[in-house]
């Protein structure tokens, strides 16, 4: 932003402020459903979701990271379970 001014005898002065505009507020992701879920070994899963928003941005980009799924079995069921956890 620039102001100036100008005086009767024709001088002139201006000064300039920078504005910065920053978003320093983290987005706010909600769980649709219990944060923990338990299903039957075999049995399909059904994500169900979550929520997010924003203080400023409205194009939000969601990940899902399944890495930290921890499956527990007693037994070997199939390839993808632990034999035992």
């Amino acid at each position: 932003m620039i102001y100036s001014a100008t005086d009767d005898s024709g001088n002139k002065g201006a000064v300039t402020r920078t504005v910065i505009v920053e978003d320093n507020t983290n987005p706010v992701i909600s769980l649709a459903g219990d944060a923990v879920v338990t299903i039957e070994a075999g049995e399909s899963y059904d994500e169900q979701g979550v929520t997010v928003s924003d203080n400023y941005d409205t194009n939000l980009t969601v990940t899902i990271d399944s890495s930290a799924v921890r499956y527990v079995s007693s037994w070997e069921l199939r390839g993808d379970l632990l034999g035992y956890g």
